[in-house]
């Protein structure tokens, strides 16, 4: 097994939870926040969503600039309904599991740069990319979704275990 597959298998295990987190995002509360600095719920959600299909991107490439001087900034995706959500986030997990199971550890060893207007970001191993801003990133996301479901009084599925909602 190469890493890449493991890294694959965790994935798909990870976005298990991810999806029942987000099946439960009613279309209604897309525009509520925790607080003014949060995301909204529709924000937060259509980042999972997005964010999950950076994998390929970063396998297949040596870096981005996420402002260039020269061309347009990145800019961010925003589902517009639960259903466009879960087909996104769907979509972009078959093509990361794809990206995974195909990548040499070789390739996972190569240096990805992400840079901002020219400057650099950061600069590390693409194994090291894909550990923190895929599959962390998911964990991460996915916990603050579960406490906007909380606060909303939305039943909280489970996630690493038994939620307080279903035992």
């Amino acid at each position: 097994m190469t890493i890449g597959q493991g890294m694959a298998q965790e994935l798909q295990q990870q976005a298990i939870s991810a999806r029942k987190v987000l099946e439960r995002i009613p279309e209604n509360k897309f525009d509520w926040t925790p607080h003014a600095k949060s995301m909204t719920f529709q924000k937060l959600a259509s980042h999972v969503a997005e964010s999950v299909g950076w994998a390929g991107f970063v396998l297949s490439s040596e870096g981005m600039d996420v402002a260039p001087v020269d061309g347009p900034a990145f800019e961010t995706y925003t589902a517009n309904s639960t259903a466009e959500l879960l087909a996104t986030f769907d979509k972009n997990l078959v093509s990361a599991l794809e990206a995974l199971n195909g990548v040499s550890d070789a390739t996972l060893m190569e240096t990805w740069t992400m840079k901002k207007a020219g400057e650099v970001m950061f600069a590390m191993p693409k194994l090291a990319v894909m550990r923190s801003f895929i599959l962390d990133h998911l964990v991460h996301h996915r916990a603050q979704l579960g406490l906007y479901l909380r606060l909303n009084e939305i039943a909280v599925p489970s996630m690493l275990g038994p939620s307080a909602d279903e035992e």
